[in-house]
Order: C-alpha cells, then structure tokens, then sequence
C-alpha cells in the first residue's frame, strides 16, 4: 500500500497530466503552455527563497549568532532522498525529549507548586487565577 506521501505524489502528477492534456486541447499553443510552466517554476522557485530568507532571519534573531554557523554541508541535503536518509541516520541520535511542546528547552520554567500542593498548602484560587491564602474561621 503506497504511502501518503506516495499518494500525494500520484495525486499531484495525475493532475498534472490532466492540466496539460486539458492546455494542449484548449487552443493554448505549446510555447503559452510552455510559458506558463516556467512562470509557476519560477513562482514556486521564488516563493522557497523568501521562506528561507525569512526563516534564516528569524533563526538568527532567535539564536543570536549566524545561520551559516549551523549549515554546513553535513547539514545541507541537495536532494530529497539525501535529506530522508539524513533523518534516517540521525534518529538514533535524536533525543526526543528536547522536541516535546511541555519541554524545558522551549521555554523557562519556574519551580512552581502543582495546583494540588497549592491546595494541600492551604491556598485557594481566585476567579481571577490568583493564589491567595485560605482565610481562617477566626477571620470571618
């Protein structure tokens, strides 16, 4: 049984071939249909420049040092077989733990109390989410 992403590759290149069978009956003349494919190559091409300018940018923004620091050819896959088989390689040493959203490594986390040893402590919560002491019967 093919993959989703074999689907989605079938899909995608039936379509295609339902396109230009339907461009070349359409009166369209082989260099408008020509045309027309390197636009939507050069489109595409243009489109994966600016994500990667843009994420390059936000990368270095984030990490404080420059991107080239990170990319070197060990990282760099010119293919998409190159870029399966460099996931496949590393994930054995992938820790998957730093990837989790709950993970301490993508975001700070203070030591706080659980809501129930914020309860077994004596507190209780406002409507508004804040902690506050219990009052005593005294205090009534």
């Amino acid at each position: 049984m093919p993959s989703e992403s074999e689907k989605a590759k079938n899909y995608s290149l039936s379509e295609l071939e339902v396109w230009v069978s339907d461009a070349m009956e359409s009166g369209a003349t082989p260099e408008e249909i020509y045309d027309t494919i390197v636009s939507v190559v050069k489109k595409t091409v243009r489109y994966h420049k600016a994500c990667y300018r843009d994420g390059k940018e936000l990368f270095e923004m984030l990490s404080n040092r420059p991107y080239l620091d990170t990319v070197t050819d060990d990282t760099v896959a010119e293919t998409r077989e190159q870029l399966s088989m460099m996931w496949e390689d590393d994930a054995d040493d992938i820790d998957i733990s730093k990837f989790k959203l709950d993970s301490t490594a993508l975001h700070d986390v203070e030591d706080k109390p659980s809501y129930q040893q914020m309860i077994d402590a004596g507190y209780i919560m406002s409507d508004d989410g804040f902690w506050l002491p219990k009052p005593n019967s005294e205090d009534l």
